[in-house]
């Protein structure tokens, strides 16, 4: 996703101060979290994933200074009341950055703008934009494969599979659209183009969910036959 953000840019297409503000807190929940010395290594700093269901800086602050008050929002995200305590500790002195407001975000959103870049870069960009997008598909059925060995299911189905091919299918079209066009891009387009690093990232998400959700069926499927088997040999060795 890193990648396409930045050949969205390559392509004159404005990033959405909504979702830089989105990127910018998680980086710094990441950074919270290293500095705090929870675990995050130097090579996660860049996984955003790590911190996807964490609340903005300013809130997760709010709730280690009242543990007691959140304890069950802290449990949710797997600190216990001493790790709660450490955290408590922790932003004594530590500042979290200033938020931007919704009025100075919808303030940045209407000056964006839209500019062609040359035709070169464009098809320059568009291609690597194809690769990345097949890479990703592959992968996505790699995963496919991988879990139907795992369940000895002759075809897995993943939701978000779909979700990711009509995602990218649209992307690509509406960017050929704009290039190809004489006309000034609509407000549509506009829209779409800007929001697309944010739909991309929410895409990716949602197929990751979805597979690890599968494999805590299948690990909790493992375990209950496990449970029968060991029952099973202890009734076994009772009637012995």
């Amino acid at each position: 996703n890193a990648l396409l953000e930045k050949l969205y840019v390559a392509l004159g297409i404005p990033e959405d101060p909504k979702y830089k503000q989105w990127q910018n807190e998680k980086r710094e929940m990441l950074n919270i979290i290293q500095g705090a010395g929870l675990g995050v290594s130097v090579v996660d700093k860049n996984d955003l994933s790590i911190v996807e269901d964490f609340p903005a800086p300013a809130d997760f602050k709010k709730w280690c200074q009242q543990p007691n008050s959140y304890s069950t929002e802290l449990k949710k995200l797997g600190f216990d009341a001493n790790t709660a305590n450490h955290l408590k500790k922790f932003f004594e002195s530590y500042e979290v950055a200033p938020r931007q407001s919704a009025d100075a975000l919808k303030a940045a959103t209407e000056k964006l703008t839209f500019s062609k870049v040359p035709s070169a870069q464009y098809k320059a960009a568009l291609y690597f934009i194809l690769q990345v997008h097949a890479k990703l598909e592959s992968l996505v059925q790699d995963v496919k494969s991988n879990l139907a060995l795992i369940t000895a299911a002759q075809d897995v189905e993943l939701r978000s599979e779909k979700k990711l091919h009509t995602f990218n299918t649209e992307t690509v079209e509406t960017i050929n659209r704009v290039y190809k066009s004489d006309e000034k891009i609509s407000a549509k387009d506009f829209s779409s183009l800007v929001g697309a690093a944010s739909r991309g990232r929410e895409t990716s998400e949602e197929i990751s969910k979805e597979v690890a959700k599968i494999f805590r069926m299948i690990q909790r499927r493992m375990q209950e036959e496990q449970m029968m088997m060991q029952q099973m040999m202890m009734r076994q060795q009772q009637q012995q």
